[in-house]
């Protein structure tokens, strides 16, 4: 049995549970952005960057061997877009983790705890979703694909955690 009973995921869940390849990131990053007008997609990121829409489109083709993004193009898109599939995307191979890094000064009690809960809501969300792709006693590419991001997520939740409680130990002089 794979998730949701599907033999693999359908592309539009797999683009928000699993980690993407990079060029497969990089095509919902802009085909799912909006901008601050409402405008949506292609249009938008190349309406933003002065870029030809056909050559954008092309390039985001997944179908197209010949042309890409390049890297540069790329750190364009992530910049606008702030999609993190683009950095689950790159750092999955690399076996790394990226860490959004919030202002964490001043941060109440509360804060932390919220963070305690959002670890242990990811550490649920692992179990349920290891529980599922092993049911059949295989896992399935996609399955893995949904462990691995889940995962990330969990180890990213944490160490928000202990980057806030650092903080919070700095501010009350203790250490």
């Amino acid at each position: 049995m794979t998730l949701a009973g599907y033999p693999s995921l359908p592309r539009t869940e797999k683009a928000k549970r699993a980690v993407l390849s990079l060029d497969m990131a990089a095509y919902h990053a802009v085909h799912d952005y909006r901008d601050p007008q409402g405008n949506i997609g292609v249009p938008a990121v190349a309406r933003h960057y002065s870029w030809n829409p056909r050559t954008l489109q092309n390039k985001l083709n997944p179908n197209e061997d010949r042309n890409h993004l390049t890297a540069r193009e790329l750190e364009f898109v992530a910049a606008l877009t702030l999609d993190t599939r683009l950095l689950d995307a790159f750092c999955t191979p690399l076996r790394a983790l990226w860490m959004p890094m919030p202002e964490v000064s001043g941060l109440s009690g509360v804060a932390i705890l919220n963070q305690i809960g959002e670890a242990s809501a990811q550490l649920g969300q692992l179990a349920r979703d290891t529980c599922t792709a092993l049911a059949d006693g295989r896992i399935s590419a996609d399955e893995l694909a949904v462990l691995e991001k889940t995962s990330m997520r969990l180890m990213q939740a944490v160490q928000l955690l202990l980057q806030q409680a650092r903080a919070d130990m700095s501010a009350g002089g203790h250490g």
